[in-house]
Order: C-alpha cells, then structure tokens, then sequence
C-alpha cells in the first residue's frame, strides 16, 4: 500500500517573515511544552497582533497570525492522526464513530430501516438537518455464539440550549500508525540509528535485546528460509516491542476512590536505550477510558486494531513516496517481538493466566504446588503449537461456561495477537525489570530478608524473616491432626477430614516436613495430600514424628 504520510513532513512551512516564525515558535513552545490553556495561548496571540497593530511597518502582518492556537498545530501537522470509537462501557467492544449530516427534513428519531442508528436533530432550526451516526445505540456484541448481546446503551442525551444532542459514553480514540510512523521516518538521525540497529555486531554479553538472537530467527514467511531481519538496503525493516498499563488519570487526586485508565503502546526498538524511551519516540496506540480496567479478554476489541495494522505492514508492508534516507521512497515492513508489562498486564495481553493460577508460568507448565522446585530439567516446557490450539479452543467455545472451564483447566485464553504468523507467546511474553527488581525481588530482600522494616525484627540475612508470625498451636492440637494423616490410607478421603482442620494448624504440619506452604487453606490441604500419595503404604510415621519433635 502507497503511503503517502510523510510527505508533508519535508514541505517547508515556515512565514517568510522573521517576526511571524518568531510569534509561532513561541506560542507553540509555550502552549505545548509548558502546557498553557487554549485561552490562555489565545490571549497570547491577540496580544500580538496587537503590538503589530501599533507598529505601522507590522501592521499588515497582524492578519496572519491566527486567533486560535490549533490553527499552528495544524499548520505544523502537530496533532497525531486518530480514528474514534464508540468504546461500550461494559464489555469494551468498539465500533467506528461516524456521523453524517443528512439533507432528510424531519426525520424523526427512530424510524424505519434506521430504527438502531442514533440521531441528533438540531430543533432550533426552521429545517431539521439531524446528524445521523452509524453506530448502534445499544452494544450488540456477543462474547460467545450463543450469549446474548451485551445491550449496554452506547450513548448519553444531553440538552445544550434546549437542543438535544447523543453524546457517545465512552470513546476510544486509536492514534494512526502507519501516519506516525512516516513521521518518525521524516527525522534523518531517527532514520539512520533504525537502519543500523540490527546491522551492528552482536556481543557475546547479552547488553540489550538483539543479542539474544530471537529476533534474526524470525522469518518472512513459514517454510522459507528468508528471515525477516535485516532485510534489503531498499527497505526498511522495524521491530516492536508491545506495553500495556493502567494509570489513575487523576494522579491520586481523586476522593477515596479508584479510577483506571489503560494506556496501550509501541517501543521502536530499533532505537538505542537512550532514545528508545523518549516520549516522542513512542508510539501511544491508545488509552481504554475509565473508571475501571477492562478484565480479561475485554482488550482484545483495542489489541486487535493495532493487530490489523500490523498485519499490513508484516505482508506486503507499507510503501512511503519519501523518508530522510529514501528520497524517492522505500517499503516498510515491521514486526511486533515482546510484550513488556508488569506481570498481570503482560499475561492479559498475552492470554496467560495470572501468576497464582495452576499454570502460574508463561515459559513452562510447572504447577504452582511445585513452584518451590529449583530443578529446571524436571519444568514440562510449553508448545506454541498446544498453546494455539488451545487458544483457538477457547475463541470458539459456544458458551461461556465452555470457556470458564477450559480456562480453568488449561490457563490460556485467545489473543488477536495470535493472529500475528510470526508471534511466540511462550517467548516473547517478558516481565520489564522495574517491578521484577525494584518492586518485587529487591524489595523482599530488603524487607523480609535484612529485616529492614519497622514492624519486623533485623536478620542477618541467612534465614528468610516472615512478615506475620503465624502462632503455633497446642500439641494436643497437633497430635489429634497427625493422627488423622497417619490412619487416613485414602487420598480424597484425607482431603475431606483435612477440610475441618484450622488453616495454621496445617500450615505447621507443612513447615515441619519441609512441604509447601504458601497459598490458601485448600491448597495447604492439597500439599499434604499429595505427600501423603506419594508415601509408600502411607506416611513413615517414625520419619514424621522425629521431624514433629524437632
């Protein structure tokens, strides 16, 4: 597909006149990166044409500078490239916000084959011009086949002037790629560090991301041996990595309430470390609104748009008339590698089950009783080909309980990120440091390790402190239970009896035989009947009672 995006980015649009690129420089400097208000810019401006007003040599130049600050940014292609969406607030579907004036004189508001459409009718005028939206009024997206549709009203009324006017309730606003990627490609120094990302020798101490070698594996298509990176001089060839966050727009500021919006995003990683994260060189998809997070698969409907994009520029990629290293134009094709979140984004994104489910890994299918096993020859290692499969079984459950279920049992739920030929979910499903360190890893060690809290004695850091002392019980107590496992031969028989036992009282019997102890009552019960089957002729009661009494 010809794109002719960046063009207007090598068209010089700077006023001749030096006074005039002085007042717009420094309205849009003011505006945008120190963030004055519309009004405010708009004061600034009249001033202006003010002072050129009073200055006879000036005067016929105080008609050039606009009134209205978004005239400049117009003018300077400033404003990212979007296409709006009806965003339903219950299951997030989205559907293309349209509206058409219509030349139909008193339509009315519901009538006939567009009985399902919204219309806004103008009733101060002497003929009615109703603007008529293509979107539905109520959401009929269906989760499954068979469900219903989800029905939730997609728009509000409201009354300005004694005019009524449907004002959609959620909106999602989806930025351009394929505009904002000629952009990028406008800025000669943006331009060469793309080229030479993956042209650079690999170091034998992995320092970034393309020294792990996944990305030069990746191939053009299944079955050939071309791969996808570096590609021809002729073409420019880029590589994604994918993030997804919520946010509290408010900053905090909000009373004793909750408000979540979700920000979905692109880093070019082709860019080096020190400009890959830069604001300008990232690309925002999008922002899901408010007040809560979509759950679950309700992404899916925001991922998938930026699926389709990608897709495109994959097979047959996109073709720009001119970029800063191709004059005459050049083929872009791009790829989407790893999605970089914090631990429950990344696993929504990718369609993993959350990090305390059965299946709690996104490398293996280690079930979380034996998380605690350090032996990773004995991890079951996970297949891409199981993993779509069962992906694809969910996508096309008939009901929604089919889908509960095998989620249950196989933890893996579908993602338009699938849909990608090239897309590993196994292995391009990573964690981003700062909260695998920082908030997770370096905070237990301080905390719980060293002791370093004020609510818990300090360590010397050779045995792991726990943050609730949980209370030893009587050894009546605990002879009463020991015996119940002892005499108990039948595993599910044990899991019943055990049901009536205090959650510390098994706790300890798990902390004096070296089982696992973290997770709730029920799955404290489960370790010890998993020890239990796997005693020959049940529990070595000499073995258990010297581990007891010590």
């Amino acid at each position: 597909m010809i794109n002719d995006a960046s063009e207007s980015h090598f068209v010089n649009k700077h006023p001749k006149n030096a006074t005039l690129l002085a007042i717009y420089v420094t309205t849009l400097v003011i505006y945008i990166l120190y963030r004055l208000p519309r009004r405010g810019a708009a004061v600034l401006l009249a001033g202006m044409r003010s002072i050129l007003k009073s200055q006879l040599s000036l005067a016929s130049l105080a008609s050039e500078v606009p009134k209205d600050p978004r005239k400049l940014l117009t003018l300077y292609d400033l404003d990212p490239v979007t296409h709006s969406y009806v965003c339903c607030p219950a299951c997030y579907h989205l559907y293309p916000h349209s509206v058409v004036k219509t030349k139909k004189r008193k339509a009315s508001a519901c009538s006939g084959e567009h009985s399902n459409l919204m219309e806004n009718t103008d009733r101060g005028t002497s003929e009615d011009v109703p603007l008529v939206s293509s979107t539905p009024v109520h959401c009929i997206h269906r989760r499954v086949r068979s469900a219903a549709a989800c029905g939730e009203p997609l728009f509000d009324t409201i009354n300005i002037n004694g005019n009524a006017y449907a004002v959609p309730r959620f909106k999602y606003d989806a930025q351009d790629l394929k505009q904002w990627v000629g952009w990028l490609l406008s800025r000669p120094v943006i331009e060469e560090a793309v080229f030479k990302a993956f042209r650079r020798p690999r170091k034998e101490r992995m320092e970034d991301v393309w020294d792990a070698g996944h990305l030069c594996k990746i191939l053009l298509k299944k079955g050939d041996s071309e791969r996808f990176l570096p590609g021809p001089v002729d073409e420019t060839r880029l590589a994604f990595s994918f993030s997804m966050d919520s946010f509290n727009p408010y900053h905090m500021k909000e009373a004793k309430q909750t408000v979540s919006s979700t920000a979905i995003w692109l880093i070019l990683i082709n860019l080096p470390p020190h400009l890959r994260y830069r604001p300008e060189n990232m690309f925002l998809a999008g922002i899901i609104p408010g007040p809560r997070k979509p759950s679950l698969s309700d992404v899916n409907h925001s991922i998938k748009l930026l699926v389709d994009v990608l897709l495109e520029f994959f097979e047959p990629g996109v073709w720009y008339s001119r970029t800063a290293r191709h004059r005459h134009g050049c083929r872009v094709r791009a790829i989407l590698m790893s999605v970089v979140s914090d631990m429950p984004a990344a696993r929504q994104a990718s369609g993993f089950a959350s990090p305390t489910a059965t299946f709690f890994c996104t490398l293996c299918n280690l079930k979380i009783q034996d998380i605690e096993n350090l032996d990773k020859q004995a991890w079951p290692e996970r297949d891409v080909g199981e993993h779509v499969r069962l992906a694809r079984r969910w996508r096309d459950a008939l009901t929604i309980e089919e889908q509960e279920t095998l989620f249950k049992n196989h933890g893996i739920r579908w993602t338009p990120l699938l849909d990608l030929p090239y897309w590993n979910p196994i292995l391009f499903t990573a964690i981003e440091p700062m909260h695998v360190f920082d908030a997770g890893l370096f905070q237990t060690h301080c905390r719980q390790v060293w002791g370093i809290d004020t609510t818990t004695l300090s360590g010397d850091g050779l045995i792991l402190q726990s943050a609730k002392v949980i209370a030893r019980p009587s050894t009546s107590e605990l002879d009463k239970w020991y015996e119940v496992i002892r005499t108990t031969k039948d595993a599910e028989d044990l899991r019943e009896q055990l049901k009536g036992c205090a959650r510390d009282t098994l706790w300890h019997v798990c902390s004096d035989n070296d089982l696992r102890r973290a997770g709730n009552k029920w799955q404290l019960v489960g370790a010890i009947v998993e020890w239990v089957s796997r005693s020959v002729g049940g529990i070595n009661s000499n073995k258990t009672w010297c581990m007891y009494l010590r």
